[in-house]
């Protein structure tokens, strides 16, 4: 019985100490493509100087943090990226925002959220079509639910060993 009390306590002290999510807010408004991180600029692209359509933000988030896939801090899920004519992805790339403009978003460098998502893009997003988010996307924060868990198993079995020697 003992055994059981200590376990929902030290379960119970895991849930409250684990951290709670920080909301933040981001230092520019920026959009993630392909692993790349491109800087939302105030600049207008002209319709005829669209390319081909890159592919589709996948998940908005405003809260600061490390996410893989095509997101972006500005722009909702299922807006448009595309490439620019006469400008290579390593300078920039346009976004359409709401009202039908198309705004340049410069290069900025590689996303460090990115070590975990693939490179490129499938054919399905690269035809626009929608984006499955990756298991480790869907789990987010149950990541440390587990860790605490696992915590409180192990330091149940090193109370149970040493109550036994």
């Amino acid at each position: 019985m003992r055994i059981v009390k200590l376990c929902g306590f030290m379960l119970a002290i895991a849930l409250l100490i684990r951290p709670a999510a920080v909301s933040a807010d981001w230092a520019y408004p920026f959009v993630v493509y392909s692993g790349s991180i491109y800087v939302v600029t105030d600049t207008v692209v002209e319709p005829e100087r669209i390319g081909n359509l890159l592919g589709k933000v996948t998940r908005y988030s405003d809260r600061e943090g490390t996410y893989s896939g095509n997101f972006s801090n500005a722009f909702p899920k299922g807006t448009r990226c595309y490439a620019i004519e006469g400008m290579s992805e390593k300078q920039g790339i346009a976004v359409r925002t709401e009202d039908g403009r198309y705004v340049l978003s410069e290069y900025g460098g590689k996303y460090g959220g990115s070590l975990y998502a693939s490179e490129g893009m499938s054919e399905e997003q690269e035809s626009g079509g929608e984006y499955e988010e990756s298991l480790s996307d869907r789990l987010g924060g149950l990541k440390g639910w587990l860790l605490g868990a696992a915590a409180v198993v192990f330091a149940v079995i090193g109370y149970r060993h040493r109550r036994h020697r």
